[in-house]
């Protein structure tokens, strides 16, 4: 799969120094998965060089446009 980054994603990957690395393996092998819609899926992947933080990245599966990318603080796995 070919992804692409929107604006607002690229910004908070580098302000929350999240590797490309991690977010590839929550889409390609998540812990979870939500389809909130077509056009919305939330990938969540515990990342164990960060701490076992849950790591969220949201994705229009239709455009293959990464959306946003977090730690999600609430999320348990």
């Amino acid at each position: 799969m070919n992804f692409k980054f929107s604006k607002h994603a690229i910004q908070r990957i580098k302000e929350r120094n999240i590797k490309e690395e991690w977010i590839i393996e929550a889409i390609k092998i998540p812990d979870e998965i939500v389809e909130v819609s077509d056009t919305e899926h939330r990938y969540f992947k515990i990342i164990k060089d960060f701490d076992n933080r849950v790591l969220k990245v949201v994705l229009n599966p239709e455009s293959n446009i990464i959306i946003t990318v977090y730690f999600d603080r609430g999320k348990k796995l």
